[in-house]
C-alpha cells in the first residue's frame, strides 16, 4: 500500500480539472499526448454527452505510475448538476486536490466540493490554475483560498511571472525553479531562483517553514533553537500536517501549457498519504457504527456505468483485504461473481485477477451491485450510505411516441442505476410520471441518454403541483340520496359534523351514531364515500386533508339501504359541508439554502420576496453568504436555471420540502380556475 497513492481532483466547473488530469497523464508517460477538452479527445472525458459538451459529466478514473508510486486519479464533473459523482470520487479517495482559477479565486462549487471531501477527513491541497491567463493575480487566488478555507492554505510553490510571461514556478521546498520552455516543448529546466524572486521566496518559504513547525511540537522545538528547518524535516513536517489538516499546501501552474503537472505528480508521490494513513469512511452494523475488520474484504463501490450491451461495469475502492473471485453484497445480502476485475485508464481496460488492499479498480457484471454498496465477507459491517444531494429538479416525463411507455421505465431504470442522484417516480395524485435530478443540464444529458442507450425519444414538461386542500371552519353536511325506479330502490340518509386539524394530522372518521338509526354494517360505506369525496377534492380536484369528520345522525330503509346508498349519502353530505366550510387550497413550501458571493445578496432576496418566499435568515460562509428561506414549490420549478442566470454561476442552493401552508387567496382563485378549464 505504500506505493499507492489514491487522489481525487475537484473545483468549480471550467477551471481545468481534465486538462489537468490530461497534463499528468501525459507527464506520467500514460497518454502520448495532451488531449484537449475542446476537441473532444482527452482520455478522462470520452462518454458521448462530454464530448458533445465539453464538460465532464462523470468520474473518471485514471491510473498513471510516477516516482515508483501508482497513481489512481478521480477526475469529477465541476457543473453542480453532477455532484453526485464527486461525492463518490471523494469518498474512494485518500487525498483531494481543489482547482483555483488564478484569474476568479475561489468559487461557489469549489466551497461545496471542499465541503464534500471536509466531511469525508480527507487531506486537502490546492492547485491555482491557468496562471497564463489574462488577468491571472496567484496572490489574490491566494487570499479568496484563505479566506474560504483557513490561514492553513499556505504555497508551497510560486509562479514565475503572470499571463503571457508566465513560465514556470519556484518550489519553496527544494528551493529550486522549474522553468519552462517558451516553445512549447515541455522541456523544464531546474535551475536556482531567479535573482527578482529571491526574496519574495525566502518570506514565503519563512512562511511556510512557520506552519510547518507550529504543527508539529518536536518541529516547533529544533525550529525555535536553529531558527529553520532542514530540507528534510520540512518535507517530513509538511506530509505530516497535510495528513492531520493543519497545511493545505498550495501548487500553482497553468494545465494547458502543462505548467506545473510533473511538480505536483512528485508532490503526490513524496509526502500525499498512501492508502491506510487516512480512515476509511464510516462502517455500520444495524443503524451503531462499527469499526472494518482488518484484513477482511470492505470494498467501497462508488461508480456504476451501464452499457446496454456489455453490461454492468462497477468501480470499487478496496479499503480492506483482498478482491477476487467472489464477495458478499452486505446491503443486499447475496454473494456477487467478482472475477472479471480491471485496472482502468478513461476508457481503457487491463484485466486482472485480484484488487488489493488500497486499490481501485472496475468489476465487470455485478449483478446486483449499486454505488455505496458494499462488498465484504458475510455478517461484515457495511460503509454508511453516501452523503448525495437531494433532487432540485422536477419535470413529467413521457414518451415522445405512444406504446414506449415500457421502453421508458426500463430506460429510467438502468439510469438510475449508473445515477443515485437521478430519481424517476409516479405521483399518483397527478398522474404523471416524475423525472428528478440536480438540475436542467442533468435532466437533459438523461434525456439524451435513453434515446442513444436505449432507443426511447422522451419529453419533459414543468409538473403540476401536487396541492391539497382542507376546511378552516367547522360546518355541518346533509346527505340523502333517495332513488326508486321500479322494484328494489336505493336509500341513505346521514349527518356528518366536519371539523378542521392541525396540519397534518391526517383524516379521521368518528362513528358517534346512537341507537341504531344507521345500522353497523353501513357505517363502512359512509367512511369508504368519504375518502373518496376526499380523494376527488372539493375545489381543485385535490386530496382533501386535515379533517374531522364525525358522524352522528341519519336514518335508513329496511329494503332499499345498501352500501353503494351510503356511500353516495355520504358524499354528498360532504358536499353540503363544503359550501360553508370556507375550504382552501394548501400549497407545498419547500425549505431552501441559497451559496452565494456577497455581491448577489440584494438580488437572491428580491427574488426570494418576488417568488412569495420568506427569508428565514443570512449568514456568512467565507466569502460566501448562505441565504435561508421558506418558498412555494410552485415557484421554484426553474430555479437551477434561474440562479445559474442571477449569479453567473456561482449560486448554488440546497432544497427539502418544508410542509405544507394555505395558499393566498388570489393564488387559489388561479388553481381553481385552472381546474375548472381542465374539466371542461
Amino acid at each position: 500500500m505504500a506505493d499507492l497513492r489514491n487522489v481525487v481532483l475537484i473545483s468549480h466547473s471550467g477551471v481545468g480539472k481534465t486538462t489537468l488530469a490530461e497534463s499528468m497523464s501525459f507527464d506520467a508517460g500514460a497518454s502520448k499526448r495532451r488531449g484537449s477538452v475542446g476537441e473532444g479527445n482527452t482520455t478522462s472525458d470520452f462518454d458521448d454527452e462530454e464530448i458533445a459538451r465539453h464538460f465532464s459529466i462523470s468520474a473518471s478514473l485514471l491510473r498513471l505510475k510516477t516516482s515508483g508510486k501508482v497513481l489512481n486519479l478521480i477526475d469529477t464533473p465541476g457543473t453542480l448538476d453532477f455532484s453526485g459523482e464527486v461525492v463518490g470520487g471523494v469518498y474512494a479517495a485518500d487525498a483531494a486536490i481543489a482547482l483555483v482559477s488564478a484569474v476568479a479565486g475561489v468559487e461557489t462549487g469549489t466551497v461545496r466540493c471542499w465541503d464534500i471531501a471536509s466531511t469525508r477527513g480527507l487531506p486537502r491541497a490546492l492547485f491555482i490554475n491557468r496562471m497564463d491567463r489574462e488577468n491571472a493575480n496567484f496572490n489574490k487566488a491566494v487570499e479568496t483560498c484563505q479566506t474560504a478555507f483557513g490561514k492553513t492554505c499556505v504555497p508551497v510553490q510560486l509562479p514565475i511571472g503572470a499571463h503571457t510571461s508566465f513560465k514556470g514556478l519556484v518550489d519553496l521546498i527544494a528551493n529550486k525553479a522549474y522553468v519552462y520552455a517558451a516553445d512549447g516543448s515541455d522541456k523544464c529546466e531546474v535551475t536556482e531562483i531567479p535573482a527578482e524572486l529571491a526574496d519574495g521566496a525566502a518570506q514565503a518559504r519563512e512562511k511556510l517553514i512557520d506552519a510547518v513547525a507550529a504543527a508539529d511540537d518536536a518541529l516547533i522545538e529544533k525550529y525555535l533553537d536553529q531558527g529553520t528547518l532542514s530540507a528534510a524535516e520540512l518535507h517530513g513536517g509538511l506530509a505530516k500536517a497535510f495528513l492531520g489538516g493543519a497545511i493545505h499546501p498550495i501548487f500553482v501552474g497553468a494545465a494547458e501549457l502543462g505548467i506545473g503537472s510533473r511538480p505536483l505528480l512528485d508532490a503526490i508521490a513524496d509526502y500525499f498519504p498512501a492508502p491506510g494513513q487516512v480512515p476509511p469512511p464510516r462502517a455500520l452494523a444495524g443503524d451503531e457504527e462499527k469499526a472494518l475488520p482488518e484484513g477482511t474484504l470492505a470494498a467501497l463501490i462508488f461508480k456504476t456505468t451501464v452499457d446496454p450491451f456489455a453490461g454492468k461495469l462497477s468501480l470499487a475502492r478496496v479499503f480492506r483485504g483482498t478482491l477476487s473471485g467472489e464477495a458478499f453484497n452486505v446491503n443486499r445480502g447475496k454473494n456477487e461473481r467478482c472475477s472479471n476485475l480491471f485496472n482502468v485508464h478513461g476508457s481503457s481496460q487491463e484485466s486482472i485477477t485480484e484488487l488489493t488492499e488500497g486499490d481501485i479498480g472496475a468489476i465487470a457484471k455485478l449483478e446486483l451491485a449499486l454505488t455505496g454498496d458494499t462488498l465484504a465477507k458475510s455478517g461484515a459491517p457495511r460503509f454508511a450510505p453516501l452523503p448525495l444531494p437531494h433532487p432540485l429538479m422536477k419535470r413529467s416525463v413521457f414518451p415522445a411516441s405512444k406504446g414506449d411507455e415500457d421502453k421508458m421505465s426500463t430506460g429510467l431504470s438502468r439510469l438510475q442505476e449508473e445515477d443515485p442522484t437521478l430519481h424517476s417516480t409516479r405521483n399518483d395524485q397527478t398522474k404523471e410520471m416524475i423525472l428528478a435530478g440536480l438540475g436542467d443540464q442533468h435532466l437533459q444529458v438523461a434525456v439524451a441518454r435513453l434515446q442513444k442507450k436505449y432507443g426511447v425519444n422522451v419529453e419533459l414538461k414543468i409538473p403540476r403541483i401536487a396541492y391539497l386542500e382542507t376546511i378552516t371552519r367547522k360546518a355541518e353536511g346533509h346527505g340523502r340520496h333517495k332513488k326508486q325506479t321500479g322494484g328494489r330502490g336505493q336509500f341513505g340518509d346521514c349527518q356528518i359534523e366536519f371539523w378542521p386539524l392541525e396540519r397534518g394530522k391526517g383524516v379521521v372518521f368518528e362513528d358517534a351514531i346512537v341507537g341504531g338509526v344507521i345500522p353497523n354494517k353501513f357505517i363502512p360505506a359512509v367512511e369508504k364515500g368519504l375518502n373518496e369525496a376526499y380523494a376527488n377534492g372539493y375545489l381543485c380536484g385535490c386530496p382533501i386533508v386535515d379533517v374531522h369528520a364525525k358522524l352522528y345522525y341519519g336514518s335508513y330503509h329496511s329494503v332499499d339501504s345498501s352500501e353503494m346508498a351510503f356511500k353516495v349519502a355520504a358524499s354528498l353530505a360532504f358536499k353540503d359541508a363544503m359550501t360553508k366550510a370556507a375550504p382552501v387550497v394548501l400549497e407545498p413550501i419547500m425549505r431552501v439554502e441559497v451559496f452565494v458571493p456577497d455581491e448577489f445578496m440584494g438580488d437572491i432576496a428580491g427574488d426570494i420576496s418576488s417568488k412569495r418566499g420568506k427569508i428565514l435568515g443570512m449568514e456568512p460562509r467565507g466569502k460566501l453568504q448562505v441565504v435561508r428561506a421558506l418558498v412555494p414549490e410552485g415557484e421554484l420549478s426553474n430555479y437551477s436555471t434561474e440562479l445559474r442566470s442571477m449569479t453567473g454561476g456561482q449560486g448554488t442552493y440546497s432544497l427539502e420540502f418544508n410542509g405544507y401552508e394555505q395558499a393566498p387567496g388570489e393564488i387559489q382563485q388561479r388553481i381553481v380556475e385552472e381546474h375548472k378549464r381542465e374539466k371542461e
